[in-house]
This record gives structure tokens, C-alpha cells and sequence, in this order.
């Protein structure tokens, strides 16, 4: 089909942003700046998370966004660190701009992450049932201790799927 897929419109929606903000400055306490530039995304996705000797949305996400020109290295996997010293080192890389990108699903980027200094968008790549999930994912970057004043919240939805109606009811449970 000649139709784009929901793989290549998010990542075309990213590599944009990325573009964007590729210079974007943060300081340090001292005023300083710091020495690494850009900002960070964070792309949840509950489907398609990565397993051994299968392909995955992240990984397909991840190969779109190097075909788009972004380095491999500044795309990270939130399931990719295991232990809490792990998440604690991707938690720093991602607040010292060793990231642009960083995926995961709800449960796991969800809560409990101090990341948000320098996000400037939040990616909801698949929908879910539930509004608790979306609040947390959305409130991994919109909080106090970001850097950005404003960052975009993009919803990625393929028409003619189930992702409209689930969207659906997530609103509807939201204005209950």
C-alpha cells in the first residue's frame, strides 16, 4: 500500500523535532551552559516491546529514525536497563543529553523517572485502555524541573484501526 504507516509518521514527526531542537541549550545551576546540546523524547509504546530474535516497534522505530538521520546511538530502550543502577545511568544520560530518544513502554518510563529536564515532546505511539497510564506518561515531561516551558503531546493514530475508539474512551473517561 501506497498509504504511510504508523511506524514512518511517528518517526517522521520525531526526526522533525529533533531537527528543531538539535541546538537547544541547558545550563547548569552555575549558569553555565552544558556541554552537550538537544533535547529529549520520550515514545511509549506498550506494543510490540522488544524480544530476543523477533522484530519490534522499537527496533523498527529505531531504524526509521537512523534512515532519517539521526545517530543510533542517541535512541534508547527503556527496557534495555534491568537494574536500578541501570536505570539510574540511563535516567542521567537521558537528563545530560546523551539521548534524543528514549522508548518505553508506560509501566516501565511511566513513573518513578526524574527524566523530564529536557523533554520537549511526549509520543504516545499505541493507545490504551486506561487514563492512569496516559497521565503518567504524559507527566514524565510535563512537570516541575523541565527545562522547556511548553512541549508538544502527539497522539499517533492509524485511521480505519481500533486506535480511534480506544482514544475514544480514554477522553470519554477523562471528561467522567
Amino acid at each position: 500500500t501506497d498509504e504511510p504507516q504508523k511506524i514512518d509518521v511517528a518517526a517522521d514527526r520525531i526526526a522533525e523535532i529533533w531537527r528543531e531542537h538539535a541546538d537547544d541549550v541547558y545550563y547548569r545551576l552555575d549558569g553555565t551552559p552544558e556541554p552537550i546540546r538537544g533535547s529529549l523524547q520520550l515514545v511509549f509504546c506498550d506494543l510490540g516491546v522488544p524480544h530476543r530474535g523477533r522484530w519490534s516497534v522499537y527496533e523498527g522505530l529505531r531504524d526509521e529514525l537512523v534512515a532519517r538521520g539521526m545517530p543510533a546511538s542517541t535512541i534508547r530502550f527503556a527496557q534495555d536497563a534491568k537494574t536500578r543502577r541501570q536505570k539510574d545511568e540511563l535516567d542521567q544520560d537521558a537528563c545530560e543529553g546523551k539521548i534524543a530518544v528514549l522508548i518505553g513502554s508506560r509501566q516501565g518510563l511511566g513513573t518513578g523517572r526524574n527524566i523530564q529536564r529536557r523533554v520537549i515532546s511526549v509520543v504516545q505511539l499505541d493507545p490504551t485502555w486506561k487514563l492512569t497510564p496516559l497521565t503518567q506518561s504524559l507527566g514524565r515531561g510535563q512537570r516541575q524541573g523541565n527545562a522547556n516551558p511548553a512541549i508538544h503531546h502527539i497522539f499517533v493514530i492509524t485511521q480505519g484501526s481500533y486506535d480511534p475508539f480506544l482514544w475514544q474512551k480514554v477522553d470519554d473517561k477523562a471528561r467522567f
